[in-house]
């Protein structure tokens, strides 16, 4: 925590949090980390009744309501607001402790920003512990640690990929220019995956299945052509 108040991370790294109906594993979040950090959520469900109770009770809250434009074009859509040097874009489920983001930022600071994107070590993840820095070919999508410059840089994501392959291609892009990416072994985050949304009816979750189904296809599709 003494790092934290001394280092001041808050004036560095922003929180992005791709939502979609995801309120109630969000609020934890925002309980825990919205006093350290300014926290940009985009919300693809426009969701407005949330965004009036959750920018009122915390600070350093900040929520933008969008028709579901799909992952990787929400996190570019928020990088717009992103004034830190660097942001943490994860899903809803991915859950950590402060000290991973620290440990995420030390090494933003050792790398010396110069990087495609980085990665907690995700808790499934099997990789050598032996180093805290390891370089990698592509990193998950779940948790993704930026330099704002270099995000840019490399073009963002693709916004023709709504769902599934966005974090692949971003990688592909930073490895033809030279950003490398790497896994922090010592910033640890959790990912049980498939838990982002709040439970629906089970109409709604078939439905949500067809899409995530339609989608994963078309991106594979589109990834392979571009490639």
């Amino acid at each position: 925590m003494s790092y934290l108040n001394n280092h001041k991370i808050k004036n560095f790294v922003t929180l992005v949090i791709i939502s979609y109906q995801s309120k109630k594993i969000l609020l934890p979040i925002l309980k825990n980390f919205s006093r350290f950090l300014k926290i940009i959520i985009i919300e693809n469900s426009k969701d407005k009744s949330f965004k009036q109770y959750a920018e009122k009770k915390f600070k350093n809250v900040e929520i933008h309501l969008q028709n579901n434009i799909g992952y990787g074009a929400a996190i570019n859509y928020a990088s717009k607001y992103v004034t830190t040097k660097y942001f943490f874009a994860i899903n809803p489920d991915v859950k950590f402790k402060l000290i991973c983001l620290v440990n995420l930022f030390k090494a933003a600071q050792k790398l010396k920003g110069n990087f495609g994107g980085l990665n907690p070590k995700i808790k499934y993840q099997k990789l050598n512990n032996e180093k805290k820095i390891e370089q990698v070919k592509s990193i998950n999508g779940s948790a993704m640690f930026f330099s704002l410059k270099i995000f840019k840089k490399i073009g963002g994501f693709d916004k023709n990929i709504w769902l599934f392959l966005e974090e692949n291609d971003f990688c592909v892009r930073a490895n033809r220019l030279n950003y490398n990416l790497y896994i922090i072994n010592d910033a640890i985050a959790y990912h049980k995956g498939g838990e982002s949304m709040d439970k629906r009816s089970n109409e709604n979750e078939h439905n949500m299945l067809m899409v995530k189904y339609w989608h994963g296809q078309w991106s594979r599709y589109y990834f392979y052509k571009k490639h």
